[in-house]
């Protein structure tokens, strides 16, 4: 039987890791805002349907997210064009999550734009964080200055 040190030994997140987190989540509910005010405008003010506005302003903010975590939150020095293709490779998979959130939150749930948003702003991010951190930017930090 393993003792409480060591399991919290095995459950503890360095320094590093942790500031990561911190700023992967500073980004991401910047991002996260912007995506459900977005979304929500372009459903209930432009009469988009649920999943289109959900990928309009998921999309809009692609560019923006890929250079903020790039260069903050995990402080990729690996080549450009690698880390952009895998970028999108990415959030298409994410992109068509979102898109279906969307729309069976509004039209099978019965949900308003803001709370299928809002769940698409939640559940995003946690898968996001993971597949960018593993694979998307594989961890070659840049120098502090």
């Amino acid at each position: 039987m393993r003792t409480a040190r060591e399991i919290t030994d095995t459950l503890a997140v360095s320094d590093k890791t942790y500031a990561q987190v911190i700023r992967f989540a500073i980004i991401g509910a910047i991002s996260s805002g912007l995506y459900v005010v977005l979304a929500s405008v372009l459903a209930d003010a432009v009469g988009l349907r649920p999943g289109l506005a959900g990928a309009a302003a998921y999309i809009s903010l692609l560019p923006v997210n890929f250079l903020a975590h790039k260069r903050t939150t995990f402080r990729s020095r690996q080549p450009f064009l690698q880390e952009v293709k895998r970028f999108l490779s990415l959030h298409g998979a994410t992109l068509v999550v979102s898109s279906a959130v969307m729309e069976i939150g509004m039209t099978l749930m019965g949900w308003s734009s803001w709370a299928s948003a809002l769940a698409v702003a939640v559940l995003a991010p946690a898968i996001n964080f993971l597949a960018m951190r593993y694979w998307v930017f594989r961890h070659t930090p840049m120098t502090s200055a």
